[in-house]
Formats: structure tokens, C-alpha cells, sequence
């Protein structure tokens, strides 16, 4: 309330003579005691005047969010609020954080405005004198009420912070060579939500954004600078020399390039730590390590008469144990000089998988087997039956990748593969080491295929060979290209291999997953012509050549007699030439290469020499049936046996892989 102010002046009045008045009598002070009773009714009539005015419809002047109300009736006022802030209150409200928009709606955040409520507010009865005669006078803005229901509002800004919010990214160092590297840290990235909801709940009705919503960076434990310093110096000292391991009377030294070989670097708390792979150290070492070491071996099965696989128990063996190792080599890597020094105790070396585990892989039953069929030519027998020794007895544990090339490859010409016939430049047949492992990678290929297990890396040949089912095969190059496949089942699965002078068997045990699986061969299309090329070399080999095309093979999952999954295989083969040895005739000289019949031409009988016909690319199928299958086979496991022409060969030296 505003009105004339007051001025108090303290002590005694001085007044001159002449104004003195005489003293009040008992009559003058009636008169004023009812002039201020009389004030004093009439101020309180007055306000209680206005206190029950307050009470009535929406005071004049009063708007929300300059929405005029005032004068209006409550139902009048709730209508209006309706009318104009309602459909407002629903349109989203846009929000942002880093580099990231999008936009929120109330009604997915739990966000609503309240016109009673807000009614409520404008028509309350009020008590201060003040705020009475501004409510009468004066105009008045009302707050709206909105609902915030925190617990929504929090899960709609937590997706999207989902859509931003990164981990911190911890430094990590490898080695390269013998040169540490370092792969950098990276700050991570979040929303406050509980700032952000307050930041939210202001903006509704207020703005439609966007919104900043606070941000929040995540530093890795250890930075940059921090890790580079690491680098420079314990990461570089720790291969600058051996590690020496003294066990009982020995010495062996760990050389600087073994422990480059098994050591990366991890943050552990808040320092960058080594992370040793001990067994890869022992391998580094085994020789040296000998005289103190009695091997021991992991669990592994074998098959019974009754085509069942069995566990074969795991054996202890005493050594320097692999954590011992690691501990011992991370121990000494950061020192120099002398000190470069551990002493390693010989204890036990455990097996890698024990007699207990193998028994919890589910390695129960057949689940598929493949025979390829070959027709007998020396090399092809010598190199299967190698193959098959080198495949025998493998074990995959569930996400395991099996590697062709680095299961069978043996580069030893003395000790290892013999010489047959592969594919060479243009499609035409050459010899070379290995040849004839393409029947084993696709006998190999053909069980994963039947065993439902998921390819990582198949080749098929580059032309069509006809002893095997076209898409539904495959091969390998040294130096090339492998033939993986993942166990992507949640059980390990066992694989046995045997081979006779003229087929291949593989088998692979596990639990089955499906009921069984099958092959849909299509049609052939895109079929392309071949071509006829003369060759006057003496070592040349002829072929009857045959038609390019394409083809699809599907794999079909069944549970029951209900197909559940189907995966199509496309694969595209190129005309294969057909090769005359000796010149071209005289009627053909002045004639560029023939076009050939795009229908296969018949092969011949195999020859003492192989041609064509008989090696890596015979262009018809003149052999038994191919058995393919993802059921059990009726015969026993035994009733295949090694019967390879040749004395089965020592491994040799294995790296990686030609075929």
C-alpha cells in the first residue's frame, strides 16, 4: 500500500510564545479518541471489503504467460487456459547436447500443465494489505502450474543421453617389432541428468529450445602425456635386454623379443600395468626349460565302438608353471643390467583344459559328417591322408576359429606334401607342392557346412571342378587365402579325419542344436563358354576345359520337420580353358582361341602322368556319390581306417599355407 510517508522528528517540540495553545481539556480528548476509532473502522471495513472481493471472480488484470483471465469466472478462466496454453504445453521442446539434437515431447517425459491448478492460484484469497490493493489496481502475472513427473522426465533424457554417452577410453601400449606403441586414451562423454531435468522443468511453457543440456566430460585414470612418459621409458627398458629365469640349476633367458611377442600394457588402477601371456613365453623357452619339465596333457576325447565320443582325462605335468613365468618375467623386464634377474620355482603345470571341463563342452554326439570321393593317383593319397593326420584329434572350443592353412600346411618337400596338380594362371593346370588339399578343405568345409557352424573366411575354386558338389566346396592358397570357420555354439566341438586311397572322411561331435540340416543345390545360370588354347610346351597337360557359371546353394535349418533358418551361398565360377597340347592346326592359324561347348565334355581315364582330367581340376564327375549329412552316421567310426598307398610321413616343419 502506497500513501503519504511519515516524518518523526525526536525530542521536544520547540514552539515560540505566541503559538502556545492552551492545555487540552477532558472534552478535546474525547473528540480525538472517536476520530481514530473512526479511522480505524472505516480502514477495517475497507479491508474486509476487499478481503471478500478477493474471494470472487478472477481479479482484473491477471494474466498467465500474457494470456489475459482477468474479470473472468473460473469456468471462464480454466476454458481459456485450455483454449490457448494446452496445445502449447504439448509441442516438444527441443534439446541438445555435444553435437547431438533431438526433440522431447511432454507427453513422453511426463511433462503437463494443470489449468485448474493454475486457476486455483489466480482466484486465492489474499491477506496482505499490499498485495490486496494491487490485485484491485494493479496488474498481476500468475505462474501456470505444470506437472513434472521426475521419474519420466529421467528415463526420456537417459536414452537420449544414450545416443551420446561414451565410456572414457583407457591408454594401451603393444608392441610392434620390438617398438612399444600406443594406442591413446580417449575422454569419455555424459549428460547431468539430474541438472538436466531441472533444466527442463524450467524451460516447459517457457522456450521451445533447444535446450543445452549440461554436459559432462569423462577423463580417463591415466592421460596422454602420462602414457607417453610410460612408452619412453619402462615400456622400451623392458625389451632393451633378456630376462634371466633361474630354475633349480638352470638359467634360461627370455629374450627381449619373446617378451615383446606376450606383452601389451593395460591400466590397472591408475598406471598402465603388463599383461604377460606366460604360455606364450614358455613356448618361447620350452627347449631350455627340459631338463627341469615333465610334460603333461589336456583332456581331449576319443571315439568308441559305438560311435560315442568318450573324455580321454587330463595328465599334470611338473614345470615352470605359465603364471609363475609371467610373474617372474614381469618381475625383471623393468629393470637393467644385472638385475634383470627372477628366480622361477618348478611346480606344477596344469593342462589347459582339465578332465573336468572337457566333460561340461557337450561333446555327446555326431552332429555331421562329409565324405569326398577322389580317384587314386599317388599324390593325392599321400597328401590327404597327411591332411587328415594334421586335422585328427582337433578340438574347438566355442568361439574358436579353425584355420586350414594353419592346421595342415607343411612346406617340407622331404618330410611333407608331395607335388600335384593345382590351379594355375588363366584356369590351366600346373604342379606344385600341396596339391590335391582342396579335396581335404572341402571334405573340412563341407562337415562345418552340415554341422551348421558359421564361415569366416570360404573360397570356392576359381573354375568348376567336377567332383565336387558346385557352391558346396572349397580352397586354399599359401600365401593366399584360408578356409575358416568359427564354432559358434555354446559347446565345443570334436573333429576326426581318415582317409583311404580314394576319399576323405570328417566328422564333427557336439550337441546338436537342430534337428537336422540340409543342402538345396539350384540351378546353374550365367553359364559363360569356354575357350580352346593350344600349348607346344612338353610339359603340357591337357584338359577338356568347361562352362563358366554361377550357382546358389542354400543351408536350411530344421527343427522338427519345420524349417526355422535358411542361408543362401552364391558362388561364381569362371569358364574353365579347354587345353589342346601340340600346334595349332593349320586351319585354325589364322583363327584367335575357339569359344568351347558350354556343356561339360566327358572326361578320360586317369593316366600314369595325371592329366587333367585326374588332378586338382577334373572338369566331370566320373566318382561315387558325395555323403554329406547333419544326422549320425550308420556306420561305426572305425569302420574307416588309414590305408594310404604311402608310409604316413613325420609333420615337419608347420607355418601357413598352397593348394
Amino acid at each position: 500500500m502506497s500513501g503519504v510517508p511519515w516524518r518523526h522528528v525526536s525530542g521536544e517540540q520547540q514552539v515560540s510564545a505566541d503559538e502556545q495553545t492552551p492545555a487540552p481539556g477532558p472534552a478535546s480528548a474525547r473528540l480525538t479518541l472517536l476520530v481514530v476509532l473512526g479511522t480505524v473502522a472505516g480502514a477495517l471495513a475497507f479491508y474486509l471489503g476487499m478481503v471478500l472481493g478477493s474471494s470472487s471472480d478472477i481479479p482484473a488484470n491477471t494474466t498467465v504467460l500474457g494470456v489475459q483471465i482477468g474479470g473472468m469466472t473460473r469456468a471462464e478462466a480454466v476454458a481459456t487456459l485450455e483454449e490457448t496454453l494446452t496445445p502449447l504445453s504439448q509441442e516438444p521442446i527441443g534439446i541438445a547436447a555435444f553435437d547431438t539434437s533431438e526433440e522431447l515431447y511432454p507427453s513422453d517425459a511426463g511433462m503437463s500443465f494443470d489449468p485448474i491448478a493454475t486457476v486455483d492460484a489466480a482466484e486465492g484469497r489474499l491477506l496482505n494489505p499490499y498485495s490486496l490493493v494491487m490485485r484491485l489496481f494493479g496488474s498481476r502475472e500468475v505462474d501456470p502450474v505444470v506437472v513434472i513427473d521426475d521419474a519420466e522426465l529421467t528415463d526420456r533424457l537417459d536414452a537420449f543421453a544414450d545416443l551420446i554417452r561414451t565410456g572414457s577410453v583407457e591408454p594401451t601400449v603393444h608392441y610392434e617389432e620390438m617398438t612399444p606403441v600406443l594406442n591413446p586414451a580417449e575422454d569419455g562423454r555424459d549428460i547431468d541428468i539430474p541438472a538436466a531435468v531441472t533444466s527442463i522443468a524450467s524451460a516447459y511453457l517457457v522456450t521451445s529450445g533447444p535446450v543445452e543440456l549440461p554436459e559432462v566430460i569423462l577423463e580417463p585414470a591415466v592421460s596422454n602425456e602420462e602414457a607417453e612418459e610410460f612408452v619412453a621409458g619402462p615400456a622400451t627398458i623392458a625389451v632393451s635386454a633378456p630376462v634371466t629365469i633361474e630354475v633349480e640349476d638352470i638359467a634360461p633367458q627370455v629374450p627381449p623379443e619373446a617378451i615383446a611377442d606376450a606383452t601389451h600394457y593395460l591400466v590397472e588402477g591408475d598406471a598402465l600395468a603388463p599383461q604377460v601371456d606366460g604360455a606364450l613365453l614358455h613356448e618361447w623357452i620350452a627347449p631350455e626349460l627340459k631338463p627341469v619339465e615333465e610334460p603333461g596333457n589336456n583332456a581331449t576325447f576319443e571315439i568308441d565302438s559305438n560311435n560315442v565320443p568318450v573324455v580321454v582325462p587330463s595328465r599334470v605335468g611338473r614345470g615352470v608353471s605359465d603364471e609363475v613365468l609371467a610373474a617372474a618375467v614381469s618381475n625383471a623386464m623393468f629393470a637393467e643390467g644385472d638385475e634383470r634377474v627372477a628366480p622361477a620355482p618348478v611346480t606344477v603345470r596344469d593342462p589347459v583344459l582339465t578332465t573336468e571341463a572337457a566333460a561340461q563342452l557337450g561333446v555327446i554326439e555326431e552332429i555331421s559328417s562329409f565324405t569326398q570321393q577322389v580317384t587314386y593317383v599317388d599324390y593325392m593319397a599321400h597328401n590327404l591322408a597327411l591332411a587328415s593326420e594334421y586335422i585328427n584329434g582337433t578340438l574347438l572350443l566355442p568361439g574358436d576359429v579353425f584355420s586350414m592353412n594353419k592346421t595342415t600346411e607343411n612346406r617340407d618337400p622331404e618330410n611333407g606334401y608331395m607335388e600335384g596338380w593345382v590351379i594355375g594362371p588363366g584356369g590351366i593346370f600346373e604342379k606344385a607342392l600341396g596339391g590335391g588339399l582342396s579335396a581335404a578343405t572341402t571334405t573340412m568345409w563341407s562337415a562345418a557346412f552340415y554341422a551348421g557352424l558359421e564361415p569366416v573366411e570360404v573360397q570356392a575354386h576359381s573354375i568348376y571342378i567336377s567332383r565336387y558338389v558346385p557352391g558346396l566346396e572349397a580352397t586354399i592358397a599359401w600365401d593366399g587365402f584360408d578356409m575358416k570357420f568359427r564354432n559358434n555354439t555354446p559347446y565345443g566341438v570334436f573333429i576326426t579325419a581318415t582317409s583311404d586311397e580314394t576319399s576323405m572322411t570328417v566328422r564333427m561331435y557336439s550337441t546338436r542344436i537342430y534337428t537336422k540340416i540340409d543342402a538345396e543345390v539350384g540351378e546353374r545360370y550365367g553359364v559363360t563358354a569356354n575357350r580352346k588354347i593350344y600349348n607346344e610346351s612338353a610339359s603340357c597337360s591337357a584338359q577338356t576345359g568347361g562352362p563358366g557359371f554361377t550357382i546358389d546353394v542354400d543351408r536350411v535349418f530344421y527343427e522338427g520337420d519345420e524349417e526355422v533358418e535358411r542361408e543362401t551361398f552364391t558362388t561364381t565360377y569362371v569358364p574353365a580353358p579347354q587345353v589342346v597340347c601340340g600346334a595349332k592346326p593349320d586351319k585354325d592359324k589364322n583363327k584367335n582361341d575357339e569359344g568351347g561347348d558350354p556343356s561339360p565334355s566327358p572326361s578320360v581315364e586317369p593316366t600314369p602322368e595325371p592329366s587333367a582330367e585326374t588332378a586338382e581340376g577334373a572338369s566331370t564327375r566320373t566318382l561315387g556319390p558325395i555323403r554329406g549329412t547333419s544326422a549320425p552316421s550308420l556306420s561305426r567310426a572305425s569302420d574307416t581306417v588309414w590305408s594310404a598307398p604311402v608310409s604316413r610321413p613325420a609333420r615337419g616343419e608347420r607355418r601357413a599355407g598352397v593348394a
